[in-house]
């Protein structure tokens, strides 16, 4: 149970490190974007949250009834999103990294190991609904984010210690 503990201590760490950087670049680098992708990814993170709310419980009249705040908060994320990918995309180009057709295939053959599939199908299925670009992609951006944390100056602090809370 120790180890187990730890090893999730050490994992929120490790992404409280990443987003702490990301944030930080997001916040120190401004520039705008184009509307008509920022307008398609608006949409698409809109209808994201609108399905993670009917699997929530919401139903049709309590999303409607939200639907000005859910757009609104929709495009602060689609702005987000968008800036960071543009962001490391760049770092990935300044840095020359790349990502390796063998390490594409390593991911596949695990995705298709999870999905219970066999590696050729699964790479089949992949080709022909053109997601081994987006692999290849999501790959990059992570190499970039690795390389943030890498060369990152990170402080850590104490978290505050808790108050009880008063009945």
């Amino acid at each position: 149970i120790k180890d187990d503990l730890e090893m999730r201590a050490g994992r929120q760490n490790e992404e409280t490190k990443i987003n702490a950087v990301i944030d930080k670049l997001a916040d120190t680098i401004d520039f705008d974007l184009p509307e008509e992708l920022l307008k398609s990814e608006t949409q698409g993170q809109a209808d994201s949250m609108v399905q993670e709310g009917q699997q929530a419980g919401m139903s049709d009249d309590d999303i409607a009834t939200q639907q000005e705040g859910l757009f609104a908060a929709a495009e602060v994320r689609a702005k987000n999103s968008l800036k960071t990918n543009f962001l490391l995309q760049e770092i990935a180009k300044a840095e020359e990294l790349a990502v390796e057709s063998s390490d594409v295939l390593q991911r596949v053959t695990m995705m298709a190991k999870q999905a219970k599939q066999p590696v050729k199908k699964y790479m089949k299925e992949l080709q022909k609904n053109g997601q081994l670009g987006n692999i290849r992609q999501n790959m990059l951006l992570s190499k970039a984010v690795d390389f943030l944390v890498e060369h990152a100056t990170v402080t850590e602090v104490e978290a505050p210690a808790e108050t009880p809370a008063e009945d």
